[in-house]
């Protein structure tokens, strides 16, 4: 999991999401949509090249591709979301709370984390190549929801975040179910029969209260800032003057 290849892809990220981020920022409202539309089309084509990779493979075999066909894992469920919420845009702005703030978080704690990348694995393999691309776009997109302002955290977005972790519990035990008994085996969807690390205290029910408080949190400072900086003289008197 901890490689130089892995070192070395995530050093590349921190160089260049904040380049990114930096450069796209003052581009029109209309461009950073499609910013987002295009980073969801190309985070579910490379998620879909597994099944054309494992399929064209002199040696094919269905447990590499089990989560592109079915969203065992968070992401995979985000990577969904994420493509559905920009097909479907105006409708679907109800979940952006979910979708920028869980983004964020499964593709920031992927790349941190690379599970899927074993040490004896070249990243240059397409299926742990393609893992870290998704995650490093889904990072990137649910960033750039903040940076562009195109999503402005409320304290009551607690609630919708709270009903997708209620909504992934129940998915997990079902997603967990079907495996057991048509697979045979136990995908541990959302961390609800193992904890992450094999710790008790993360499996996915208290990860879910966990990230409930945090989200709770960062919310409410977050309103917090923004009502002291429009409140603020000083700050009034530097934006005004765009010092």
């Amino acid at each position: 999991m901890f490689t130089i290849q892995h070192y070395c892809f995530l050093f590349a990220s921190i160089i260049i999401i904040p380049i990114a981020l930096l450069l796209l920022k003052r581009t029109t409202q209309k461009t950073q949509m499609k910013i987002l539309k295009g980073i969801s089309v190309a985070i579910i084509v490379i998620h879909l090249s597994a099944v054309f990779v494992t399929f064209f493979s002199k040696t094919p075999t269905m447990a590499n591709i089990s989560s592109t066909i079915w969203p065992v894992f968070f992401c995979n469920v985000i990577m969904w979301l994420f493509f559905i919420t920009f097909l479907f845009e105006k409708p679907l702005k109800v979940l952006y709370p979910i979708l920028f703030n869980f983004a964020i978080l499964g593709g920031g704690l992927t790349l941190l984390l690379p599970y899927f990348h074993e040490g004896s694995q070249s990243i240059f393999q397409w299926l742990i190549m393609r893992s870290y691309l998704t995650h490093f776009l889904m990072l990137f997109g649910g960033l750039f929801g903040y940076v562009t302002g195109i999503y402005k955290p409320k304290v009551k977005d607690i609630i919708p975040i709270m009903c997708a972790f209620v909504f992934l519990m129940i998915f997990g035990n079902i997603t967990n179910a079907l495996f057991i008994n048509f697979k045979g085996y136990d995908p541990n969807s959302m961390y609800l029969n193992e904890g992450m690390f094999g710790l008790e205290a993360l499996k996915g029910y208290y990860m879910t209260i966990y990230l409930s408080v945090f989200y709770f949190l960062l919310f409410f400072f977050i309103e917090k800032y923004k009502h002291y900086k429009e409140n603020n003289r000083l700050y009034s008197v530097i934006r005004k003057n765009k010092l």
